[in-house]
């Protein structure tokens, strides 16, 4: 009950300075556009009065000569409240990922928007760049799927990894409030006839807005594998490579050399492989 007093708590925060922020970008734009309508106004009512505006022309030509000045500012105008108020890729507080890089939403302007990445660095951005970008957006993401890949035997046998997967199935479903219930097993590849490669796959219940509760989801069925897994005594060893002792070329586990250890001046191992 705390922790949901407390998750409604933060939401009405993030959504207050969501519409702070967009309440800003919204009178800066305001500010913009009431200065052109004041321009296009003048003139109109210059040439409603009569009033000859031949006077202004050579003013009206020194602006067009500063249009290399003022164009690309007008674009990157156009384009900030583009991404802003058309696009509206994200809100404040929302955790995002760009480039690859994962980072919290702080403040959304209309040219720039600000964010933290998970070190508590600050970036700025500018929206004129983010238009262009792909961003994976986690607060308006559905229930998310988490993967784990791991190296087994390659004797293992399909019926134990069905019971792998069944036994992770139970664990989802004795945790309703953080994983969807069901778990799958997916064999991804067979490397050299010594291994396989095997990922289990689960839901989470939700996304993956809150990092702090997904990582500990996270953390908590990693462990649960690794117990299960001790306990199916399913596991990996590396196969045995051919060594070079003593000029005789034979394949020798660790078991087989025991604890011989070469003296000074006669080494065992010559080559390998």
């Amino acid at each position: 009950m705390k922790e949901s007093v407390i998750q409604i708590y933060r939401e009405r925060r993030v959504l207050f300075n969501s519409l702070r922020d967009l309440s800003q970008s919204v009178g800066a734009l305001n500010r913009i556009l009431l200065v052109f309508c004041f321009i296009v106004t003048s003139v109109i009512a210059l040439a409603i009065f009569g009033i000859s505006l031949s006077g202004i022309v050579p003013y009206a030509g020194l602006l067009g000569s500063l249009s290399f000045i003022f164009g690309p500012s007008a674009n990157i105008t156009f384009q900030g409240a583009l991404f802003t108020f058309v696009m509206h890729t994200f809100d404040v507080g929302d955790l995002v990922c760009i480039d690859g890089t994962t980072y919290k939403v702080l403040k959304v302007k209309l040219l720039m928007t600000k964010f933290i990445n998970m070190d508590g660095q600050l970036l700025y951005i500018p929206n004129s760049i983010l238009i262009g970008k792909p961003i994976i957006n986690y607060r308006r993401s559905p229930d998310q799927w988490e993967g784990i890949t791991f190296q087994v035997d390659f004797n293992t046998s399909e019926t134990q990894l069905r019971e792998l997967a069944r036994r992770i199935e139970e664990f989802t479903k004795s945790k309703p409030r953080e994983w969807m219930p069901g778990c799958s097993v997916s064999v991804i590849s067979i490397n050299d006839m010594t291994g396989m490669t095997v990922c289990l796959g689960m839901t989470h219940k939700g996304n993956w807005q809150d990092c702090g509760r997904r990582w500990t989801r996270r953390t908590e069925i990693y462990f649960e594998v690794q117990r299960t897994l001790q306990d199916m005594k399913i596991k990996y060893t590396l196969p045995a490579r051919p060594i070079l002792l003593n000029g005789t070329l034979g394949n020798f586990s660790p078991e087989k050399l025991g604890d011989r250890k070469s003296s000074e001046g006669d080494p065992i191992f010559q080559s390998s492989i």
